[in-house]
């Protein structure tokens, strides 16, 4: 009987495991090409109101720390760590980082003791250790800078500004008519210049510098300092492989 038993109990789970590989397959299929977005898409059509799936929970919360939804992966790595499932470090470890992003550094640190205790030996929790009074040091600092928006800023991401003179070459997804990416549902990135106006303090309207830019990823931009060549990232495909990064001079 309790062999019996024993063998009813794993023959359950195996049918458990296989049905949770069969309905998860499209998801993970997605978040395996790096489509976070419609993995989400997915995990969630899995999601019922009561309750998820830890697995299912843990995906999802991977999925919007990827994609930088600091509000949603706090909400499904809550339901991670709550499910009391044995977890990777990394797990407490990513937690604690959109805690802090959401500016909840008490439960944020809560989370980094955790970390720090199953990976003494791991370089994050040794600097973790080294200085856990770091936010009080931060606030007592002298600001150096004020950040502000200009007017060539976009709604959408713009990152990687290099001057060169009086130009500024610069990185977005702003062409909405770009193929979007699948990572976070924004157009691919493009290199973009600026004209800077010293007399009147403003730049230029950004255009698209089209002798760079293809229909995948570019940049960002590093200038040489006679200025005659310029290196940047581009992505391009050849059978579903990465090519190496190309120069133009």
């Amino acid at each position: 009987m309790k062999k019996n038993t024993i063998l009813l109990i794993f023959v359950l789970v195996s049918i458990s495991i296989t049905a949770q590989n069969k309905n998860t397959s499209k998801a993970d299929k997605l978040f395996d090409s790096y489509e976070y977005t419609q993995a989400v898409n997915e995990y969630l059509k899995l999601v019922t109101k009561e309750d998820s799936d830890v697995y299912v929970s843990k995906q999802l919360a991977e999925c919007y720390y990827n994609m930088y939804n600091t509000v949603e992966a706090e909400k499904w790595f809550r339901k991670v760590i709550q499910s009391q499932s044995k977890q990777n470090p990394d797990t407490y470890y990513k937690y604690a980082q959109v805690l802090k992003s959401n500016a909840k550094y008490v439960e944020s640190d809560e989370q980094m003791k955790i970390f720090s205790g199953m990976t003494a030996n791991d370089q994050r929790a040794i600097n973790f250790n080294k200085n856990q009074n770091y936010l009080q040091e931060l606030n007592n600092k002298q600001r150096l800078f004020d950040v502000t928006e200009i007017s060539i800023n976009s709604p959408k991401s713009d990152f990687g500004a290099v001057l060169y003179g009086d130009a500024l070459y610069f990185v977005s997804s702003r062409n909405e008519s770009n193929k979007l990416y699948g990572w976070n549902n924004e157009p691919f990135l493009d290199i973009y210049k600026s004209t800077y106006n010293a007399s009147k303090g403003s730049y230029s309207s950004p255009t698209s510098v089209d002798e760079l830019n293809t229909k995948f990823h570019e940049g960002p931009v590093s200038i040489t300092k006679d200025g005659n060549v310029i290196y940047f990232s581009s992505e391009s495909f050849n059978e579903n492989l990465f090519n190496k990064d190309k120069v133009k001079k």
